[in-house]
């Protein structure tokens, strides 16, 4: 995979999306949660996990003239938000024993709701859910297991930790970027993560 910024809005939608298949949550008609703005999102729809908002038109850093007087260079940067719309960290205690291979696992009464391709983490394994699970949920859809899980072992969704995995995806695959985190105890605002994302485009001048 390049390391070089997409110069359109079509391939850079469509690389973020491979690239973080695991972590984008989900709108509420069934999307993933990536959004092109403007225009805003259609009223009525919400977002499952974290979001990624895509500015759709790049801004202008600078310009200067290439080495060919009929050329010039324009350095230009993608805005990009992430944010994180899931907040309750949720434990999670098995109730049956799990079997390699499973889709549904058996759980306690959930205390907290969890979003679909939420994450959670047990002392030897990692499941996602492949369907939304609400309060007091006893059984959850997940990705196939890969290995058995003792009865009663305790886990944990943490929905940090997938924005802490976009982070760290969004710093290798982009090296041409500034990132800015957004502090998570301010009042009334979503955990959020901002970039911008840098390219050049060279420009064939017109006589």
């Amino acid at each position: 995979m390049t390391n070089t910024t997409p110069e359109t809005l079509e391939k850079l939608r469509a690389s973020l999306e491979n690239l973080l298949s695991e972590e984008i949550g989900q709108f509420s008609n069934g999307l993933p949660a990536i959004h092109v703005t403007p225009p805003e999102l259609p009223s009525g729809i919400t977002c499952n996990g974290i979001q990624c908002i895509i500015y759709r038109y790049p801004r202008l850093q600078r310009s200067k003239a290439a080495v060919s007087v009929s050329q010039s260079i324009t350095q230009n940067y993608w805005d990009i938000v992430f944010r994180q719309y899931a907040r309750e960290v949720v434990p999670v205690a098995i109730a049956a024993d799990v079997q390699v291979d499973d889709t549904e696992i058996t759980v306690s009464a959930l205390e907290g709701r969890i979003p679909v391709r939420g994450k959670i983490a047990f002392s030897d394994v990692e499941v996602r859910l492949t369907a939304s699970a609400q309060v007091r949920a006893t059984s959850l859809s997940v990705e196939a297991v890969p290995g058995a899980i003792a009865s009663g072992t305790s886990g944990l969704y943490d929905p940090m930790k997938d924005l802490d995995s976009v982070v760290s995806k969004m710093r290798s695959r982009f090296p041409l970027m500034r990132e800015r985190i957004l502090e998570t105890t301010e009042e009334g605002v979503f955990p959020q993560v901002s970039y911008m994302l840098q390219f050049s485009k060279i420009t064939n001048l017109t006589r």
